[in-house]
């Protein structure tokens, strides 16, 4: 392997890592049961890159359906 072929496989490393995380973060923060917050944090943990997939495509939305606060 080459130099530059181990710089991007540790460069895609620590990007799947760092949107693992984001991903994590943000299912704590969400608001739905904890059974799903673990069933999340279970896939995103044992499979990064097929966790964090799934998670963009399926996981927790934000609720954009509440008014906004009005002054």
């Amino acid at each position: 392997m080459s130099d530059a072929s181990g710089y991007l496989l540790i460069l895609l490393a620590i990007g799947v890592t760092a949107l693992n995380l984001w991903a994590i973060y943000h299912v704590w923060r969400s608001t739905v049961d904890v059974n799903r917050k673990f069933a999340w944090w279970f896939a995103l943990a044992l499979l990064p890159v097929v966790g964090l997939i799934a998670w963009l495509l399926a996981g927790p939305r934000a609720d954009h359906s509440r008014p906004v606060h009005q002054r």
